[in-house]
Parts: C-alpha cells; sequence; structure tokens
C-alpha cells in the first residue's frame, strides 16, 4: 500500500532573472505530494510554533485589553519606546 499526503502551501519560486541578472522570485499556492511520515516531520514544528504563539496571544489579548487605553493609543506606541 502506497500512501501518499497531498498538500499545499505558499512557496517561493524562481521564475528567472531579471534585468540586472539577479534572481526573480514570486510567491504561488504550491501543491506538495510527499509520504505520511515526512510530512508529520515537516509539520510539527510548526504546529507547535502555532500552538505557542495562538496561547501568547490569548494571554496577551486577556493581560493587555484588561488596562485602559487613551483614545487613539496603540500597543505599539504604548509599549515601544522611540
Amino acid at each position: 500500500m502506497n500512501n501518499i499526503v497531498e498538500w499545499w502551501k505558499f512557496e517561493k519560486v524562481l521564475v528567472g532573472k531579471t534585468r540586472n541578472g539577479e534572481q526573480k522570485e514570486v510567491t504561488r499556492w504550491e501543491t506538495k505530494v510527499i509520504s505520511p511520515k515526512m510530512f508529520v516531520a515537516y509539520a510539527t514544528p510548526k504546529f507547535i510554533y502555532y500552538v505557542m504563539h495562538d496561547q501568547v496571544a490569548k494571554w496577551q489579548d486577556v493581560v493587555y485589553t484588561s488596562q485602559e487605553m487613551k483614545e487613539g493609543e496603540t500597543m505599539s506606541n504604548r509599549f515601544c519606546k522611540k
């Protein structure tokens, strides 16, 4: 039995060279066909990162939206000093 996983992702692809001779890239929606084992090896770190990011984002939402913000104030200008 030959198991395969077909999935899609955005991927930068070389499409030629510019007039200057530099390589030109575009981002395309590419189809990938690989074994389940390779897919799990590729996707596991991305799932772990996403779960961690999601938990931190939820925590920040709870902590920072509970604080009073002034009219027109954004999170970036509140916490990032120039």
